[in-house]
């Protein structure tokens, strides 16, 4: 038998492998909207069974924790795992979750500049409050105020406890949580994808920071966020891993939860009784120190190491 008549008993070519970028792109926005339509009715459906079907109409913090963990995960972890099944044909290849920087000491500088970057980012945040949209486009401007509110609502709600079991909750639910999910989905693959697309990280990682602040439909503090989702790309660009933006995201989530405690155990004040002149030197010490770690990162990842199978 001729050689070329036997059948292969290679896989099949991956169903994105060779579609254009473009077309990879809807079937992501495809698998984000069945996602999202999926695990949105899952949760419902388990949060009725939990509660009973009142629970949506008189909302608990429990019920707004459950629905947070299947709106992450449907919307952003499990579309971002088909695509890079259907892309790669390995769940974690795309998002480059198989692999670890090989400068270990990048997870100490991360750290670091978790902390640092807070009198920065904040001050970027108070900006922001500051401009206003024009009049033609204030129903826009209204109806996101709106949406603001309705999430701070609901992050009030999940943040009001002050007891230490509930606090290590809402650290996996609202730090860890979002820090996979998110990354995955923007870093992993959607900057992965704009840039295999246009072959330029710099655009890649500014448009990725820009649809991940937008997609929180937050006005007041957009740039902050916009400001953050960049570092987060180039923290993912300079490593080569999925795992060094999770841990920066999951560490800023985790310190603006445990300022939260505080404020309402009353330890500290409420970062909007202090005044920018207080803060300034705060600011300024800021910008300079994760300038500082910001090179230092840059210049300390020359390459990542494939995680042992």
């Amino acid at each position: 038998m001729n050689n070329n008549d036997t059948p292969s008993l290679l896989p099949k070519e991956p169903l994105l492998a060779s579609k254009k970028p473009f077309v990879q792109l809807i079937f992501l926005l495809l698998f984000v909207i069945g996602g999202m339509l999926i695990f949105s009715a899952i949760g419902l459906v388990c949060a009725t069974l939990l509660w009973g079907s009142d629970i949506t109409s008189n909302p608990t913090a429990a019920y707004y924790r459950l629905i947070q963990v299947f709106s992450a995960v449907g919307t952003f972890l499990v579309p971002a795992l088909l695509f890079s099944f259907s892309a790669t044909r390995r769940w974690f290849g795309y998002s480059s979750a198989d692999k670890v920087p090989s400068n270990g000491r990048m997870f100490l500088y991360v750290l670091l500049l978790a902390f640092f970057l807070i009198p920065l980012v904040g001050y970027v945040a108070y900006l922001n409050e500051q401009i206003r949209l024009p009049e033609a486009l204030a129903p826009i401007e209204k109806w996101m105020q709106a949406q603001e509110e309705s999430t701070n609502h609901v992050i009030e709600v999940i943040l009001s406890a002050t007891d230490i079991p509930t606090f290590l909750l809402n650290l996996l639910i609202c730090a860890a949580v979002p820090a996979i999910c998110e990354e995955f989905f923007f870093r992993g693959t959607l900057q992965t994808l704009f840039s295999k697309w246009t072959g330029r990280q710099h655009l890649s990682i500014w448009l990725t920071g820009f649809i991940f602040s937008a997609i929180h439909l937050q006005f007041s503090g957009f740039f902050a966020r916009w400001l953050l989702g960049a570092y987060l790309g180039y923290l993912f660009w300079w490593s080569g891993s999925i795992w060094i933006p999770v841990v920066a995201h999951f560490l800023h989530n985790a310190l603006y939860v445990t300022a939260q405690l505080l404020v309402v155990r009353g330890v500290i004040a409420d970062e909007q009784s202090v005044t920018f002149a207080e803060q300034f030197p705060a600011v300024v010490a800021s910008a300079i120190l994760a300038g500082a770690f910001i090179a230092l990162v840059r210049y300390s990842t020359k390459g990542t190491a494939e995680i042992e199978q």
